[in-house]
């Protein structure tokens, strides 16, 4: 993960949103990385963080809205920015 999240940083957009999604939270017996260890790496990589399990529909629609709703705020942020430039592209 830590290599994986450097190239993406270093190769990426400034307003792409990361969040680290924990797959398959119906299948505890075969967990490799603890809840709270995971929840540890997102906030010291200022990722967003979310366990899901499509199986158990379990945080599926809570991990889309989430991403969404920072991807709104960044471009909001953005268009505030931009202001009222007719340079400015839309």
């Amino acid at each position: 993960m830590e290599r994986w999240l450097k190239e993406l940083r270093d190769h990426r957009d400034s307003n792409i949103i990361f969040m680290l999604v924990g797959n398959k939270a119906d299948l505890c017996h075969l967990r490799a990385v603890s809840t709270e260890d995971a929840k540890g790496f997102a906030e010291r990589k200022n990722t967003f963080f979310v366990e899901k399990s499509a199986h158990k529909a379990t945080n599926v629609e809570n991990a889309f809205t989430l991403v969404l709703t920072q991807i709104y705020r960044v471009a909001s942020r953005k268009a505030l920015d931009l202001g009222d430039d007719p340079a400015a592209l839309p």
